[in-house]
């Protein structure tokens, strides 16, 4: 069932993390994913992007290029992870 919502490009941008890095990404997804089969996810920004379309809430996995850890972005607060 993940397989079918996961989204190729995130899949792709994933790929392209150092290994460590990645692996902390892709938990994340998988957490984000498995939380509620209502959530879309979508490649914006250049980030991995989620959405529940009832409440049009939206968050995101942003990974700083310079200190290359993943931050979170949930409504409007950036969570460092």
């Amino acid at each position: 069932m993940l397989e079918r919502r996961a989204n190729a490009q995130v899949d792709e941008l994933i790929s392209k993390l150092p290994e460590e890095l990645a692996l902390i990404v892709q938990q994340y997804r998988l957490l984000i994913l498995e939380s509620n089969s209502a959530v879309i996810e979508d490649h914006k920004w250049s980030m991995p992007s989620y959405e529940l379309p009832e409440s049009g809430q939206k968050m995101y996995i942003q990974v700083a290029k310079k200190i290359r850890e993943p931050w979170v972005h949930v409504w409007g607060r950036f969570v460092r992870v």
